[in-house]
């Protein structure tokens, strides 16, 4: 009974097996075969593709590990078993464990593969084939496409009787998917010659139907006018003028037959004429860019051959023992020249026997056994590497300027090394050797040190140097009192040097006596800490001659202030201090303070899928104020296998990536090639349609990158003449031209002369084709009365004075305006004819621009001793005329007997914005030192002044309450 149950279950399993294989004999999988298994793949690790993975295999993918052997990249993906892109000992134990069933085969690395294209008609299949195996793991059908449009074809041409029929067809399958009527109408074309409307006479035409001969008549009116231009009928060279005519550009007329001479207005252009080959010399000369006429040839040197190395001709093989030669050609000529092929290397078979050590100039020889040629010598190189000797040799003395040079020598070889750099030895050189007597280089003075050197008797540079102390000064007979005593400080006096003019002695003059205040002054005020005190002052220096106590103030309440800061544990203190000495009055508690949060704890750390936890303490208590959530990071867990995440196609790599084993997030990427296979199209795509004139392009393209796959031509087409058609109309003096016309190109396919019509009429109105204007006379034409005869002739219309050629105008008599005089627009005048166009006017003179209030002159001091006064002015920036003037006073003199004592009682009073001018009325040639000061000023200022000079001072700087004391204190003689 369970014989016959298995039987009956072999039999089932059997049929589901045929039905699977039937279904996918259906379906076109494009070549492939179904793996037996969905899960494991049996191609993995057999890498000489045998069937079967076995210790062959596991050897192959340790050899490959160790650079013995190199997979194919199909191998390389059949050998990575562990999934990590490296090959390794770690695969071949794999291998080795599947070969002897210790391991399952491991699961299928697939890609998706379109394995059929979807049509219009037919779904497509895209299946997942493993790279091992190369086999279908599972497949799925796609939707199908849907029709292609294409263009409108016409299948019926319509007639002048019969509509015909265009149609769009799909470019898959061929399914015609609209189509319409094309309407019937007849094709006319113009009669032979016929060139378009004339210029001025009303034109009959025939017009033919191309398909059914029928004529009619069409009425065309004429343009109305010519239009007259240069035309050149003979063109010009650089060397030889051309010929212009002056004719109609529609019609052709030429009227009364005017033409000209035209000179080439090119630009000549230093270009190649014939390039140079690599035998020959080639020529260079200036070409003008619109005549191509040639002057100025030069010769081009012929270029050296540029030989093909990488393409050779072996003429005779090389050998172990001898060098072969082979021919290589000119890339630009073809021309060959043989080269010498190196020698083959040999094969050795052992280390060789050393017969001549190499040292470090020369080469060594050893004898080798070569496997081709046997006993052979070979060249050891030179070890370059030289022994320094101990000893060295002096290149150039040391002296008491350079140091010594040196070199060292080989011991093996001789030579010198640094032989063309020499060695410095620092510290070497020799001392100075220096002179017995000092030269003095600069000598003392009673303000300067001088100097005193030896110098070097070898190379004359100085070996030593020492100063030499200064000359002491020679002070004059009289005191000079540079600083006043006073109760408060001492005085000064000097005497000073006759040869440096500086101070060679200094006295001290004793202080004056206080000259006390009647009255108190306070001194320091009393506060409710301390008590004031107050003094009688000193009326010249200010200093405290008598003092007393003032008593203590008290208290005077301020803000309060925190004492101890209040916390989430416990209240704080706060006192009120007196404003002036800040002692505490009053005392008060302060409420205890809100929690302070600390910094964030993490209780929970978070996960690529799961959020973390965290919290906040107070930094004071440390009771938990705060709690949060700690969001998702990027820390994921890698898979160690990749997962195609875009297919590659012939256009652009594919993507593949490592995911998060926990939450699919692509950790790492890389790239997959682009695949090297195009895929074609089904039909070809017109490039270039074919005309009656050139053949026509055809192309397949991919239809994933649009690369043209294959090209083929398309036939030319057969010409269609029309009927004929007039070229160009005859006239009464030129005969006309017809042509036939292929229908499709266009192309003239013959031509035949129409004769002249006969003589010129000349008649009818006059008409003004130029005008005439203020500077040239007009033009008139009247035309040929025959009315297949445009031509004309013509007469001067005299010149018109108020038909300007141009309107630019210039202006002439144009004056400027000024403070001083009145000014004028100017006249206007035509550039053309330069007649007047319009007169100017005049304008009013300009007010002055005044500037600011400058001293003019000083005041004068007259011989009875009065002053008469300067003047002050502003004059106009413009004209530099006086516009406002007043009289300047402030002038003051200082008379001789005053020379020597400062003013007394002579104050003056400052005002503001004033200047103070004053001059020495003193002995010519004589210069004083000149001071002055005010009541808030601490030390006067002082400068020098000469007799008979005006200074001045800025009153603007000094207080305007303030009292100026002026003196002339001090004479000196230049």
């Amino acid at each position: 009974m369970k014989k016959l149950l298995f039987s009956l279950i072999l039999c089932l399993v059997t049929l589901i097996g045929l039905c699977a294989f039937a279904s996918a004999e259906e379906i076109d999988l494009g070549g492939y075969e179904i793996a037996e298994s969905k899960e494991h793949c049996s191609g993995m690790g057999d890498v000489n593709s045998d069937g079967t993975v076995t210790s062959a295999d596991a050897r192959l993918i340790l050899r490959q590990a160790v650079a013995l052997e190199r997979f194919t990249s199909e191998q390389k993906a059949v050998a990575d078993l562990n999934g990590d892109a490296i090959i390794n000992s770690a695969d071949a134990r794999l291998a080795l464990r599947l070969a002897v069933k210790l391991d399952e085969q491991p699961p299928h690395s697939t890609e998706n593969v379109v394995l059929s294209e979807a049509t219009c008609s037919a779904k497509g299949i895209v299946g997942q084939i493993c790279k091992a195996c190369n086999k279908v793991v599972t497949y799925s059908q796609t939707s199908v496409s849907g029709h292609i449009v294409g263009n409108w074809v016409t299948v019926k041409q319509a007639t002048c009787s019969e509509n015909g029929l265009k149609q769009k067809i799909c470019t898959i399958c061929g399914k015609v998917l609209e189509e319409k009527e094309t309407t019937a109408s007849h094709t006319f074309v113009y009669e032979d010659g016929f060139k378009g409307a004339d210029c001025m006479k009303v034109l009959t035409v025939k017009q033919t139907c191309t398909q059914c001969g029928v004529t009619q008549s069409k009425i065309v009116n004429p343009i109305g006018k010519h239009s007259f231009a240069w035309v050149t009928t003979k063109p010009a060279t650089c060397s030889k003028p051309g010929l212009a005519e002056y004719k109609c550009t529609v019609c052709g007329d030429t009227g009364n037959g005017q033409t000209k001479t035209v000179n080439c207005s090119g630009v000549k252009i230093e270009q190649t004429v014939k390039a140079p080959t690599c035998t020959e010399n080639g020529i260079s000369a200036k070409v003008c860019y619109v005549c191509g006429e040639q002057s100025d040839e030069k010769v081009l040197p012929a270029t050296e051959h540029e030989y093909n190395y990488n393409i050779k001709k072996v003429v005779k093989e090389p050998t172990h023992l001898e060098t072969g030669t082979a021919k290589v050609s000119c890339k630009k000529c073809g021309a060959t020249k043989e080269i010498e092929i190196e020698k083959l290397n040999h094969t050795a078979e052992d280390t060789g026997v050393i017969i001549k050590a190499p040292t470090c100039s020369k080469e060594g020889i050893k004898q080798v056994k070569c496997k081709y040629c046997g006993i052979v010598e070979e060249a050891i190189p030179a070890t370059g590497e030289h022994i320094k000797s101990e000893a060295k040799k002096t290149v150039k003395a040391a002296t008491c300027t350079s140091n010594e040079l040196i070199s060292y020598y080989c011991t093996v070889c001789g030579n010198y090394e640094g032989i063309y750099e020499p060695t410095e030895l620092k510290d070497t050189k020799l001392p100075h050797t220096p002179a017995s007597k000092w030269t003095q280089t600069k000598a003392p003075t009673c303000s300067k040190e001088g100097t005193k050197v030896k110098y070097c008797t070898v190379c004359n540079e100085i070996a030593l140097t020492e100063k030499v102390a200064k000359t002491a000064h020679t002070p004059a007979e009289k005191w000079v009192e540079t600083k006043t005593a006073t109760c408060s400080v001492a005085g000064e006096k000097v005497k000073y040097c006759t040869v440096c003019n500086r101070v060679a002695q200094r006295a001290a003059t004793e202080k004056t006596a206080h000259s006390p205040a009647t009255y108190w002054s306070v001194i320091k005020e009393a506060t409710c800490s301390a008590e004031g005190t107050m003094a009688k002052l000193c009326t010249n220096c200010k200093a405290p001659t008598s003092t007393k106590a003032i008593p203590m103030t008290s208290h005077t309440p301020g803000s309060w202030k925190t004492i101890t800061p209040a916390t989430c544990i416990k209240e704080g203190v706060k006192a009120r201090l007196c404003a002036v000495c800040s002692a505490q009055i009053e005392t008060a508690s302060i409420k205890k303070a809100a929690h302070t949060p600390g910094a964030w704890v993490t209780t929970k750390e978070a996960t690529c899928t799961k959020e973390g936890t965290k919290i906040r303490l107070c930094s004071i208590c440390n009771v938990q104020t705060d709690s949060g959530i700690v969001p998702t990071n990027d820390n994921h867990s890698p898979s160690n296998k990749w997962t195609v995440i875009t297919e590659p196609t012939c256009v652009k790599a594919g993507l593949k990536a490592k995911l998060c084993t926990a939450c699919s997030a692509q950790v790492e990427t890389d790239t997959i090639e682009k695949t090297t296979t195009h895929t074609p199209a089904d039909q070809w795509t017109t490039v270039k349609a074919a005309t009656c004139s050139a053949e026509g392009v055809k192309v397949i393209k991919c239809v994933h990158c649009s690369a043209n796959l294959q090209t083929a031509a398309i036939k030319k087409l057969d010409h269609t003449p029309g009927s004929w058609q007039t070229n160009k109309q005859p006239t009464c003096s030129k005969p006309g031209e017809k042509i036939k016309l292929c229908t499709v190109c266009k192309s003239i396919a013959a031509t035949q002369t129409i004769p002249a019509t006969g003589n010129h009429t000349y008649g009818g109105s006059w008409i003004t084709t130029e005008h005439a204007t203020c500077v040239s006379e007009g033009e008139a034409r009247r035309y040929c009365s025959n009315a297949d005869c445009n031509a004309y002739e013509t007469k001067a219309l005299a010149k018109n004075s108020s038909n300007h050629v141009s309107q630019e105008t210039y202006i002439k008599n144009a004056k400027e305006t000024s403070c001083k005089e009145a000014g004028y627009t100017g006249d206007v005048y035509y550039k053309c004819c330069d007649n007047l166009k319009e007169s100017g006017k005049p304008i009013t003179k300009l007010d002055h621009s005044p500037g600011e209030l400058i001293l003019e002159s000083f005041g004068t001091v007259n011989e009875d001793g009065t002053v008469s006064a300067g003047k002050k002015c502003i004059r106009c920036t413009v004209c530099s005329e006086i516009v406002y003037s007043e009289d300047f006073e402030k002038l003051v003199v200082i008379d001789t007997a005053s020379l020597f004592k400062a003013l007394p009682d002579s104050s003056l009073t400052n005002d503001e914005d004033a200047i103070l001018y004053f001059e020495i009325n003193g002995e010519a040639g004589q210069t004083y030192e000149v001071s002055y000061v005010y009541d808030s000023l601490d030390a006067p200022v002082i400068f020098e002044a000469q007799s008979g000079t005006v200074y001045s001072i800025d009153l603007s700087l000094i207080p305007a309450d303030a009292v100026i004391y002026l003196a002339v204190a001090t004479q000196y003689t230049e």
